[in-house]
């Protein structure tokens, strides 16, 4: 049974740049290594990883085709980008064209996934994405980052760093 994402517990994250992202990605490794790493969502580590990594990737070599955000909704979230790109991510949101509500979310190897997440932020932090956002229109190198920031929180959020508590016994 899927977990409501909007009521799960979430780890409150700010990252002020990409090497907060990577420094919270290193404490996540450790966590996986020391076997204390848990998730509050439906996803596992990789899955996420991967998702993060296909959003990025999708700024540079193009969005989906079966991605198509309405134009009234484009209109409306275009008066409020900078408030959109500097606020947290709505929980459970739909991505309008996405079978299962979005893109990218596939599972894998959680080395192989952290690695590729890592590149990505890579290539965000040094390179401008070359595509239009589908939401936002052209955004500015500083922009497309606040964009996978505000994204990261999200769903790194799900991702707890300590054992999940015992429930007490009865």
């Amino acid at each position: 049974m899927p977990i409501d994402t909007r009521k799960a517990p979430r780890r409150t994250l700010s990252f002020a740049s990409i090497p907060h992202v990577l420094a919270d990605l290193d404490a996540i490794e450790r966590a996986h290594h020391a076997d204390t790493l848990h998730t509050s969502g439906n996803w596992t580590p990789a899955q996420i990883f991967n998702h993060l990594t296909a959003w990025i990737d999708f700024a540079y070599e193009g969005f989906p085709p079966e991605l198509r955000v309405p134009w009234i909704l484009r209109a409306l979230v275009s008066l409020f980008k900078r408030r959109a790109l500097a606020s947290p991510f709505p929980l459970g949101m739909q991505v309008p064209g996405a079978t299962d509500g979005t893109f990218g979310h596939i599972d894998s190897d959680f080395h192989l996934a952290l690695v590729n997440l890592r590149l990505a932020l890579e290539r965000l932090q040094l390179d401008p994405p070359t595509r239009p956002s589908p939401l936002f229109g052209h955004l500015s190198h500083p922009e497309w980052i606040a964009l996978h920031l505000r994204h990261a929180e999200l769903h790194l959020g799900f991702l707890h760093l300590a054992p999940s508590p015992t429930p007490p016994r009865p």
